[in-house]
């Protein structure tokens, strides 16, 4: 997150935003994309890198580069030269990744004429790989199927596993149920966890050395799932945000790219101006509202305080996503409607992350709180050389 706030973007960066986006099949596009749409397809060669959010991507040419953003579904059967970082309802992957995959869904599927060049990380429902990779395979699943071949490593957790390609490395797996079909071929060790023994059908083969761990089942304490309540909250938190950041738009791009500048242009004096405010401004309050006739003055720098850091991190989704589009080159309104959402989309995405995620809101909340109240005392020092105040 610090690099992009210093990070100063090329003039070539291109934003494509339309119900239906489409980069045509007789179509060179050199620069980097930024595609947002309800129906995304990339049919030509596009030499860098893309960003796209949408109900549905389709890639059918090739994509140089890397490939990363989020949609209902996502099916592969062109070509991505580097990574692809997706997340997705379901993702069907026909073609080639040149090097790592790694994807957040309910259904991936690598067919049959897929191929992953590098390493494979999924997090999903079901998971079938029925084309190859040639490094590592990790899955975290309700149920996996592997067919394919895998030039590393294998690990598996999840309810049921089958297991019927060649593996050249080690296989640790994790299930209640594991098959090893016909034709299954592991050079390495096996190592697996289950509560019961694995089924090792005839025609398949483990080379190296076998060793099981039994599973004891425990008996989950039935709790309530708020899981559902939580992912609703999340996504209207973000909805709210957005809206807030339209509006904060709309009534001045000026103050919205006077806060940005200041926090690209002073980001040490955000910092430090942050984490005093961040400290003092609640034993301030504190301390006025015990006085008791401080009381109304604590209230209100109390909830002058609660919209601070609200706006926060409205202000660095901001920066960041503004600074990928190139939106406050000439102040325009539509590259900084699509720099907010962006930016906001991607701070959220960093949330997920575990342990790094509440880092990054913490620097969040105090280079945010700092922008926007160091840019204030910009403000004034301005208007005060004029004569305004």
């Amino acid at each position: 997150m610090l690099t992009i706030l210093w990070w100063a973007p090329a003039d070539s960066i291109l934003v494509r935003a339309a119900d239906d986006v489409l980069v045509a099949e007789d179509e060179t596009v050199t620069e980097d994309l930024a595609l947002f749409g309800s129906i995304i397809s990339v049919d030509g060669y596009v030499d860098s890198d893309v960003i796209a959010f949408s109900r549905s991507i389709t890639v059918s040419g090739i994509i140089n580069q890397d490939l990363m953003g989020g949609a209902e579904t996502v099916e592969i059967t062109g070509q991505v030269g580097d990574d692809l970082r997706i997340g997705a309802r379901y993702i069907d992957v026909r073609g080639l990744v040149g090097d790592d995959v790694i994807a957040f869904c309910q259904r991936f599927t690598l067919g049959e004429e897929g191929r992953v060049g590098g390493e494979i990380q999924v997090w999903c429902q079901k998971a079938i790989v029925r084309g190859d990779a040639d490094g590592n395979l990790r899955i975290g699943c309700e149920s996996a199927e592997i067919h394919g071949h895998v030039g590393g490593d294998i690990s598996v957790d999840a309810s049921t596993i089958k297991l019927a390609g060649s593996v050249d490395g080690d296989v640790e797996l994790t299930a209640e149920s594991i098959t090893l079909l016909p034709g299954c071929t592991i050079t390495g060790n096996l190592k697996y966890v289950s509560t019961q023994e694995i089924n090792i059908q005839e025609g398949a083969q483990v080379l190296g050395e076998t060793t099981w761990e039994k599973m004891v089942p425990k008996e989950k304490p039935k709790k309530l799932d708020f899981k559902p309540f939580l992912t609703f909250l999340k996504l209207a938190m973000l909805a709210a945000q957005i809206i807030v950041g339209l509006v904060l738009i709309a009534i001045s791009r000026k103050q919205a790219s006077l806060m940005v500048n200041t926090l690209t242009g002073h980001p040490w004096k955000s910092l430090g101006v942050g984490i005093v405010s961040l400290i003092c401004v609640p034993i301030a309050a504190l301390i006025l509202m015990v006085t008791i006739i401080g009381l109304p003055l604590g209230l209100i720098a109390t909830f002058l305080y609660l919209i601070v850091l609200y706006l926060s991190p409205i202000i660095v989704g901001l920066t960041i996503g503004g600074k990928i589009v190139g939106a406050f080159k000439n102040e325009s309104a539509g590259r900084m409607v699509g720099g907010l959402i962006l930016g906001l989309v991607i701070l959220r995405a960093i949330s997920f992350i575990p342990a790094l995620g509440g880092f990054v809101q913490f620097l969040v909340l105090i280079f945010g709180t700092g922008a926007l109240l160091y840019s204030r005392k910009l403000s004034r020092d301005e208007a005060r050389e004029k004569g305004l105040m």
